[in-house]
């Protein structure tokens, strides 16, 4: 049994640098964004989270993005309809209020995509500003609720250049998709600064 044990753990070490050339940041072959090592997994009915972080905005750090992929398994059709925190104090922004989940595809949000879920905060609260990990919850149309712990990562490194979309309540979506973003990815249309932001209230009219 020990000799069984020091020889898959063998395998195992072996196998990491083999597994080290997959990901290679933003110039790599592929559309995943390479995790810090700490991202969030989950599974519920027929959609698997995958590779799930909070990124913050650096340059305006009461806001963050959601990294990460929701890959759906083949079969109907199913979309991401709501999103919740705890901590509850952010205002929460879909674009264009939900996203449409397309069965056996890696559906993606805030890298090399463009659609976003962001989190925006206020510049006087200085305890979710500083928060490690935010509980959240993802309310699918068909697979139904999943909460979990995400992580919260600035903006650098392998997260560098991600920035909530729009930057800010009250503000169109740019055209802006990062640095490897697909030149052929179309921006959300949003009639109001609220269909951008569901969740924000209008404002007031002048």
């Amino acid at each position: 049994m020990q000799r069984r044990r020091i020889a898959a753990a063998v395998l195992v070490l072996a196998a990491v640098p083999a597994l080290g050339g997959c990901w290679n940041g933003y110039n790599a072959l592929t559309t995943t964004q390479p995790d810090s090592g700490n991202a969030s997994t989950a599974n519920v009915g027929d959609v698997s989270l995958r590779g799930l972080t909070w990124v913050r905005d650096l340059s305006n750090p009461k806001n963050l993005t959601l990294s990460g992929s929701f890959v759906l398994a083949p079969g109907e059709p199913d979309e991401l309809t709501s999103v919740s925190t705890d901590p509850s104090n952010y205002v929460i922004g879909i674009t264009d209020g939900r996203i449409p989940l397309i069965p056996g595809t890696e559906n993606r949000v805030g890298y090399n995509s463009d659609k976003y879920v962001n989190l925006y905060g206020s510049a006087t609260d200085t305890k979710t500003a500083q928060s490690v990990f935010i509980t959240t919850s993802f309310q699918f149309k068909r697979s139904g609720l999943v909460t979990v712990p995400v992580m919260v990562v600035p903006n650098t490194g392998p997260y560098k250049g991600i920035t909530p979309n729009p930057p800010d309540l009250f503000q169109r979506p740019t055209e802006d998709k990062g640095p490897t973003a697909s030149p052929s990815a179309s921006v959300p249309a949003a009639a109001s600064p609220a269909a951008a932001n569901p969740s924000a209230p209008a404002p007031a009219p002048s």
